[in-house]
């Protein structure tokens, strides 16, 4: 299990007494890292720290990254230096009469087929049970994320994951559907405004991990991680605005490309908004963390977490 490097302390004098010429690029600027930069080569190319306009800032040949001391502390100069001109912000269209009728049908189909489900402790539920224990996802972890069952989840038994928003709100859900036949998942809802969350208050942690799938979400939680499933391969970008200022460990499959794309999309996001981010992956050979914690003991896995948490922390 490894952890990217941690973060680093910068401040916006330090960064342009270092490199007083950083190549400006609209929305971001590109400096001379102080902490990898040999200072033999001083130009565009080798410029590998990338400063946000918010503050936020990493490097993509050491991996360290943070907040500009001095806007944590208030400062006025702007990060991407006066006078210059950053990109207009698009502005935000409203939704056409279709896409407000595709909504509300949505959510209608969200309803219908929710009322339909059970909790996972429910006794008819039991096929779900058996599924998440095949996957070493314990049943007391399920219930505390809210995990529903359903007989006729779109005609089909599945394990039924809840999606909220930011305030907490059912907006969708994502579900695994076990009779063995395509799709393996189906879902309900506008994906995009929600996550699964395991625990269900994981949302408001300090220390959290952002992943793809819920069985993920569900295995890190049940080794002391809470975890916010995005539950398909899209950042949702108002995800990062609410993440701002706690520690973040974005653990997506290691072996997928979109997720890899995902992974770094995620972690600038973040960054830009403040967050303490860490790249979390499985130990080689485990594409995620169910498929490790199906090979070791929960209780290894759990005290490689706690150590990861503890360096992120510290």
């Amino acid at each position: 299990m490894s952890v990217c490097t941690p973060e680093a302390t910068l401040s916006l004098r330090d960064l342009e007494a270092f490199d007083p010429e950083p190549l400006l690029r609209g929305d971001h600027a590109d400096y001379l890292c102080p902490f990898c930069h040999d200072d033999r080569r001083r130009d565009n190319l080798h410029r590998k720290l990338r400063l946000w306009a918010a503050g936020g800032w990493n490097c993509v040949r050491c991996g360290r990254h943070g907040f500009l001391e001095d806007r944590k502390q208030g400062h006025d100069d702007d990060p991407l230096r006066p006078g210059h001109k950053t990109s207009p912000q698009p502005v935000k269209r409203e939704p056409s009469p279709a896409e407000i009728a595709e909504q509300e049908t949505q959510r209608a189909r969200l309803r219908r087929l929710w009322a339909a489900t059970v909790s996972i402790a429910d006794q008819s539920a039991v096929d779900g049970r058996e599924y998440l224990w095949s996957r070493e996802i314990p049943k007391a972890i399920a219930v505390e994320s809210r995990v529903r069952w359903s007989h006729h989840w779109y005609g089909r038994p599945a394990v039924v994951f809840p999606m909220q928003n930011a305030e907490g709100r059912g907006v969708a859900a994502e579900s695994r559907l076990i009779d063995g036949r395509d799709p393996k998942s189906l879902a309900a809802g506008p994906k995009s405004l929600g996550v699964f969350a395991a625990p269900a208050d994981a949302i408001g942690a300090d220390v959290l991990a952002v992943v793809e799938g819920p069985i993920t979400a569900l295995s890190l939680a049940a080794c002391g991680l809470p975890a916010l499933a995005l539950c398909g391969h899209k950042w949702k970008p108002w995800l990062a605005k609410h993440l701002a200022g706690r520690v973040v460990f974005v653990a997506f499959d290691w072996y997928e490309p979109d997720a890899e794309r995902m992974g770094d999309e995620a972690c600038r996001a973040l960054t830009t908004a403040g967050a303490r981010v860490h790249r979390l992956s499985p130990p080689a050979g485990a594409g995620d963390f169910n498929d490790y914690l199906r090979v070791v003991h929960p209780g290894l896995m759990r005290t490689e977490l706690e150590r990861a948490v503890a360096e992120a922390t510290s």
